[in-house]
């Protein structure tokens, strides 16, 4: 399993954490400004850990939260999203059209 990314968790690059096991949440919301345009932002919860890891939650939860602003055009949307994570990690998401 793994986390990271602008899809599984703010603020880390994709698949920064990998493990045999994961436990992960997120909590998202999304304001529309005009018809085409939108605000947005996200809180992600979570870790992965190895086989034979000892797995406390409450000690090792990794936090991420994001924000940032969607335009709905007729390629798709266009989002450009800043995320930051604990151990102060940041990082610039920006995507164009839609997730497979």
């Amino acid at each position: 399993f793994s986390l990271g990314g602008r899809q599984s968790f703010m603020g880390m690059s994709d698949d920064e954490l990998l493990g045999d096991r994961l436990i992960a949440g997120t909590l998202s919301a999304r304001y529309q400004i005009y018809p085409i345009s939108y605000a947005t932002a996200r809180l992600d919860v979570g870790n992965a850990w190895s086989k034979g890891a000892d797995i406390n939650f409450w000690k090792k939860v990794r936090a991420g939260i994001g924000a940032g602003f969607l335009i709905v055009t007729p390629f798709g949307p266009l989002s450009l999203i800043w995320g930051l994570a604990d151990r102060g990690y940041t990082k610039f998401y920006f995507s164009w059209g839609h997730d497979f």
